[in-house]
């Protein structure tokens, strides 16, 4: 169903992003690209990505920031 598939997507995206940290595309205290610009980017719902950027920050590979100004 449409879940499932929803679901598949954001560990897809959480693979690629942790990917890219882990070949150092995206450096120790780089700035990740906001849920806005990644849904953009991928096509999904901010929710999805929303989802796998807990999912790395869980991991401990990402440290979410509350949007400032």
């Amino acid at each position: 169903g449409v879940a499932r598939q929803g679901a598949r997507r954001w560990e897809e995206i959480h693979a690629e992003l942790r990917g890219a940290i882990e070949r150092g595309e995206l450096p120790e205290g780089a700035r990740v690209p906001s849920e806005t610009e990644l849904a953009h980017r991928y096509g999904v719902s901010r929710m999805t990505i929303h989802h796998a950027l807990k999912a790395l920050q869980e991991a401990g590979l990402v440290v979410r920031r509350p949007k400032v100004g």
